[in-house]
Formats: C-alpha cells, sequence, structure tokens
C-alpha cells in the first residue's frame, strides 16, 4: 500500500513539475563473437567519464552530453563514442541538430520518426521506479538492422527517452539500441536548466539529410 501511494505521488509530482532532468550513463556490450573486443573495453573506460542529460518538460525534450570534449579527446576517440549532437522531441518526432563537419556551415534539424513499437508485460524497477518493456527494430539503409529495448515508466506520462528514442506511454529509463546502451542514474526534478525548441531552424526529413551530406562531400572532394 505505502509503495502505490509513494507512485501516485511520483506521478502526481511529475505532471505538476514544469521541468525534470534524467541523468544518463552510456556503454557499449561486447558482441560474443568480435575482433574489436579491447577497443569497445577501451570505450567503456572512456564513457565512464561521459554523462548525458534528458531535460523535459510537457512540451519539449532535450537530450545531450553534458561535459563537452575537448579538442585532444574529439580526435582521439573511437568510432563507438558518440557525437556531441543536441536531440530534440517535439511534437512526437525527434530532431537532431546536424553535426556533420562537413555541413557546420549550415544550421538545421534533421527530422526522424520514432520507431514502431511492441508493448510487453514484462516489468521490472529501476531507479526504484516500475517500468514496462517494449521492443522495436531499427533499420539502416533497407538493409542492416539491430533489435532496440526499451523500459519505459508510466509514472512519468512523457514519450520521451535518451538518444531521441520516444513514442512509449512513459520516459524510457533503460535503452538498447544493438550493442549501445543507456541507462538512467538519477532523476531531478523541479530542474533549473532552461530548455526550448529552436523552431526557427530550418528542418529537414532524414531523406534529404542524407542528400545534402552526400552532395558536400562530393564537392568537398572535387575541389
Amino acid at each position: 500500500m505505502i509503495k502505490k501511494i509513494i507512485f501516485i505521488l511520483f506521478f502526481i509530482s511529475a505532471n505538476s513539475q514544469e521541468k525534470i532532468c534524467i541523468t544518463y550513463r552510456m556503454e557499449r556490450i561486447i558482441p560474443e563473437f568480435t575482433s574489436n573486443a579491447e577497443e569497445i573495453r577501451r570505450t567503456n573506460k572512456y564513457l565512464e567519464n561521459l554523462k548525458f542529460e534528458l531535460i523535459f518538460t510537457k512540451e519539449v525534450s532535450v537530450f545531450e552530453q553534458t561535459n563537452k570534449l575537448t579538442s585532444e579527446e574529439i580526435l582521439n576517440r573511437t568510432a563507438y563514442v558518440p557525437d556531441d549532437a543536441i536531440i530534440y522531441i517535439h511534437n512526437n518526432k525527434k530532431y537532431t541538430e546536424n553535426s556533420e563537419f562537413v555541413a557546420k556551415k549550415n544550421s538545421f534539424l534533421i527530422e526522424e520518426e520514432f520507431p514502431i513499437w511492441q508493448l510487453h508485460n514484462e516489468s521490472k524497477i529501476i531507479n526504484n521506479l516500475k517500468c514496462f518493456k517494449a521492443t522495436s527494430k531499427y533499420t539502416t539503409d533497407g538493409k542492416n538492422s539491430f533489435d532496440i529495448i526499451a523500459w519505459y515508466c508510466p509514472n512519468l506520462p512523457y514519450s520521451y527517452g535518451p538518444d531521441g528514442i520516444g513514442g512509449l506511454p512513459g520516459v524510457i529509463l533503460f535503452l538498447q539500441q544493438g550493442f549501445e546502451v543507456y541507462s538512467a542514474t538519477k532523476i531531478v526534478k523541479d530542474c533549473p536548466k532552461e530548455i526550448y525548441f529552436p523552431d526557427k531552424i530550418k528542418i529537414l526529413s532524414y531523406e534529404e539529410y542524407t542528400s545534402l551530406i552526400k552532395k558536400l562531400e562530393e564537392e568537398m572532394f572535387q575541389d
């Protein structure tokens, strides 16, 4: 009974707060058969020092890496370390700030749809909150695909999550995309940070974005 009261109070509080901040850590799962195991271990050692934050209101969420990389760290990081692009969720869509170096002179957001989810009855406790499992599959270039596993919390009734993944009836506290994992480590209510959706910036579909990058790369190699 006490646990139910706590969950209800958290639910009411979550709905009444202006901003909530969730901190995540990231790690890479080492595949059973891989020749890059040592490199992934080095990457995970590096990822221990990185923090990611999801800050949200009822209208918008912002996901970003909070401790920015130095120039030397950017040069030395491996392909397994994510870039520091800011990712928004607004009106049930994902928007990523362009981060490709060839396109930095152009300021725009890349618009993507959420995964199509299958909801499961399986549940577990994460950060003292009851979460439920959802799964999906992501396909790149129409060829390669990987599984997505999310654990979302209905007591935080917003369709947000790390890395711009959302569309579930609750905030995602654990997300596995292939071998990439985000785990919530801290939830803070009354977050003092200001967030907004940059609606004055040009928005490109993912298809428009890939065409632009291809064009810019061709122009770069022609010079």
